[in-house]
This record gives structure tokens, C-alpha cells and sequence, in this order.
């Protein structure tokens, strides 16, 4: 009897990773709509540091800026500009600060 390798493979089968992954998501779209609201206002009270921080994590880490030239002239006004550079230099700062160092917060209960 020879070795048969396909009866050794390891793994899962094909697709139940996917499977998994969508009944997860749906498992937890479940309880968001029952306890999301509740869940969010709890850990920003009781750990206010974790709740900053998963909000962070969902805001996107880059931004794509393009800007078109148009031999018409200019498309944005002096004052988009501005406007635009500001939001910029607010993101770059901002990514600045979510970079930095975290800054560990021990919850106090009661008064």
C-alpha cells in the first residue's frame, strides 16, 4: 500500500475561512444592534483610554489628496486653498498626536 499524501493534509477545507469570517461579522453586527450604544457609553466611562483608542482605530491612517491642473486656469479659489492646505496641516498634526505616546488610565469607581 503506498503512501497516499492527500490523506495527511492539514488545514481547513477550501472556503471555511470565509464561512467563519462572514457568520463572525454577522455575529457581530447581532449584538451591535443590540448593545452598541449601551456598549460605547460603558467603556467610555469605565476606560476611557481603550474607548479613544478604538475610535482612533477607526479612522483611516492615510489620506490621498489629488489635485488636477486645469490650463482653463485655476479650478479652486483662493480661499478653497487655504482651506485645503489647513485641513493638511490639521492632518498632519493630528497624525502627529495619534502617534504618540499612550498614556495609560486606570479607571476610578464610584465618587
Amino acid at each position: 500500500m503506498a503512501n497516499d499524501i492527500s490523506q495527511y493534509r492539514a488545514g481547513r477545507p477550501p472556503g471555511a475561512r470565509n464561512r467563519f469570517g462572514k457568520q463572525a461579522l454577522a455575529d457581530l453586527e447581532d449584538a451591535w444592534l443590540q448593545h452598541g450604544r449601551r456598549a460605547l457609553d460603558i467603556i467610555a466611562i469605565e476606560d476611557p483610554s481603550r474607548f479613544v483608542a478604538a475610535a482612533l482605530g477607526l479612522l483611516p491612517k492615510d489620506v490621498l489628496v489629488k489635485i488636477e491642473h486645469s490650463e482653463d486656469g485655476p479650478t479652486m479659489s483662493s480661499a478653497e486653498r487655504h482651506k485645503l492646505i489647513q485641513m493638511l496641516d490639521d492632518w498632519d498634526e493630528f497624525q502627529s498626536w495619534r502617534q504618540a505616546k499612550t498614556i495609560e488610565h486606570t479607571p476610578r469607581h464610584g465618587p
